[in-house]
């Protein structure tokens, strides 16, 4: 495995791990099985990745959206705005309990508002609204 391959491989599993940590409580957000299987959760799995891509983000597995997103954004569009989301943007990545981050990774800024932007538009303004603030500096390494 060369050197870049490991590097995007890596970046991938931040991205999987940062899909988890937002997503909270993933057994709440996921959607039920014959949803995240359908067509309109494929499609939008598509556009996500679609949008991931764009945004100079790894894609990830159709499979994945489809069961954390299904056709309506699941856990992540219920809680934009709201307190479990604010916690969630300000603490991701503080190791340290109890302290607020110093800064946020623009590429987790930018999964976020992909995600957003295909499930729940609407929802965009009050994401918006969490992160206004926040610093935003470069902490997970380009794999490029």
């Amino acid at each position: 495995m060369t050197t870049t391959s490991m590097r995007s491989t890596v970046r991938a599993g931040i991205i999987t791990v940062a899909l988890v940590l937002l997503g909270g409580c993933v057994a709440e957000g996921t959607t039920s099985e014959d949803e995240a299987q359908s067509d309109e959760a494929a499609q939008l799995a598509d556009e996500l990745n679609t949008a991931l891509e764009s945004a100079g983000l790894v894609p990830v597995a159709t499979s994945t959206a489809e069961q954390l997103y299904g056709s309506d954004g699941g856990w992540t569009c219920e809680v934009v705005g709201g307190l479990d989301h604010k916690l969630a943007v300000n603490q991701f990545g503080n190791l340290s309990a109890n302290h607020r981050r110093i800064f946020l990774d623009p590429s987790i800024v930018a999964y976020d508002e992909a995600v957003i932007q295909t499930y729940c538009p609407d929802e965009l303004d009050d994401y918006q609204d969490v992160i206004d603030g926040i610093e935003q500096k470069e902490t997970i390494a380009d794999p490029s």
